[in-house]
């Protein structure tokens, strides 16, 4: 979460999604999620990872 509210760090959050079996559901005490913190501050490449992931989750666990 903390590469999607940085600036510049698009290509890390992108590499730490990939390598890593991230959550995207998870929250901050906020509430906040990393795709709505890369929504915030324009990091469309990282949103649209996160959206496909999702995608592909979602379609395959029905």
């Amino acid at each position: 979460m903390y590469a999607c509210i940085e600036d510049d760090r698009t290509e890390e959050g992108l590499l730490i999604a990939k390598i890593n079996d991230c959550n995207f559901h998870a929250q901050d005490r906020l509430g906040n999620t990393a795709l709505m913190y890369a929504a915030m501050k324009g990091r469309d490449e990282l949103m649209n990872f996160m959206v496909d992931t999702l995608a592909k989750v979602s379609f395959s666990k029905t």
